[in-house]
């Protein structure tokens, strides 16, 4: 798997069909500015065949509700380990079992940091570290905070071990830590797969 994934160009809907058709997706979505576009990644997800399942941090869900995600992706939105009490030791299991990849977008600072760190203190990091599929991060920051030498230092923890983690950014430093578009996220997950083949 390639440390970063650099969008160039297009993928054809024919390759976006064939890659992402029938795909199990968990995506994790944290509490940054663009949370509200995860809304058409979802949808974008979906219409070239996937299932995408959601997990959201407490913070995300300050700045968009639950139910437009469970609108959106047509499934529950797990947010709190605590919801179903009888099965807590085990809440986060089910999804880390039946997933293909997972996609975190946004990625804040704080997320990124707790998985560079292994933190596992509320349901998403708590599944992330569950999963042994490709986890794909797209980052959301503002440019100083990404420039930040620690966060700059969890990144590279994450990129030495490119078989699990792969980053979905811009190519441009100048513009490093502003998340790309749905289209641009979608293509990028696409050409991973394609590349690998």
């Amino acid at each position: 798997m390639p440390r970063t994934t650099v969008v160039k160009g297009e993928v054809s809907m024919q390759d976006l069909t064939e890659v992402l058709k029938e795909k199990k997706i968990l995506m994790g979505i944290s509490g940054a500015n663009a949370v509200w576009q995860s809304v058409e990644t979802i949808g974008k997800l979906r219409d070239y065949g996937a299932a995408v399942y959601i997990v959201m941090t407490a913070n995300a869900a300050k700045f968009v509700s639950p139910i437009t995600f469970q609108r959106a992706s047509n499934h529950k939105v797990e947010l709190d380990m605590w919801d179903q009490p009888m099965a807590m030791d085990a809440a986060h299991k089910p999804l880390a079992k039946i997933i293909d990849f997972v996609l975190v977008a946004p990625a804040t600072a704080n997320i990124i940091s707790k998985m560079s760190n292994g933190t596992a203190d509320d349901m998403l990091t708590t599944t992330l570290l569950s999963i042994d599929k490709p986890i794909f991060i797209a980052p959301c920051m503002n440019p100083i905070m990404y420039k930040n030498p620690i966060i700059q230092e969890n990144i590279t923890r994450l990129r030495k071990y490119p078989e699990h983690f792969c980053f979905i950014e811009p190519q441009e430093q100048s513009k490093k830590g502003k998340i790309l578009s749905p289209d641009q996220i979608v293509d990028a997950i696409a050409k991973h797969f394609i590349t690998a083949e």
